[in-house]
């Protein structure tokens, strides 16, 4: 518990340092725009699944399931490899329909993804596990690259100017 407090006040002496600074990290005025702060709450939250899952899943792998940490590696990677493949077409897919429709489905399928996963247990096979990797990789990749584009489009002013995003 004290842990949260230590990191509830430094997040705040950040923002009390970065709202009084001539050249902030970030600048705060980005999450009064509503998309910025929707996509960044969006992003923490699949982060923290993708994490949470990452580390979850690699001990499971070599300490209850005995494998190498090659063959965790190599297990893993089915969820690489499905994001790497449908995030150009999530991205292609969200010029043409917008962000928010893909971002829901994303989260929706991230959601499904952790239900399916706490019924993994000891003895469940990696025939088991690789499909839900795969529903991973894809709800990953329907949720990242349609809110970096939202995000961008909406939210970036100049500094998105200067890197090419006319529509900011």
């Amino acid at each position: 518990m004290s842990l949260f407090v230590i990191a509830a006040l430094a997040l705040a002496a950040f923002v009390f340092v970065e709202h009084r600074s001539t050249k902030p990290m970030i600048n705060l005025a980005f999450f009064r725009r509503p998309t910025f702060t929707a996509g960044t709450i969006c992003a923490l939250a699949i982060s923290f699944g993708m994490f949470g899952l990452s580390f979850f899943i690699t001990l499971f792998f070599q300490n209850v399931q005995l494998y190498t940490p090659f063959q965790s590696g190599l297990r893993s990677l089915v969820c690489t490899m499905t994001f790497v493949f449908f995030t150009p077409l999530a991205s292609k897919v969200a010029g043409r329909i917008g962000s928010r429709l893909l971002m829901s489905l994303g989260v929706a399928i991230f959601a499904l993804r952790l239900f399916l996963f706490a019924r993994v247990q000891i003895g469940t096979p990696y025939a088991n596990i690789w499909p839900l990797l795969v529903i991973l990789g894809f709800g990953m990749a329907c949720v990242m690259a349609p809110m970096t584009v939202a995000v961008m489009r909406r939210s970036c002013g100049s500094w998105g100017n200067r890197l090419g995003y006319h529509q900011c």
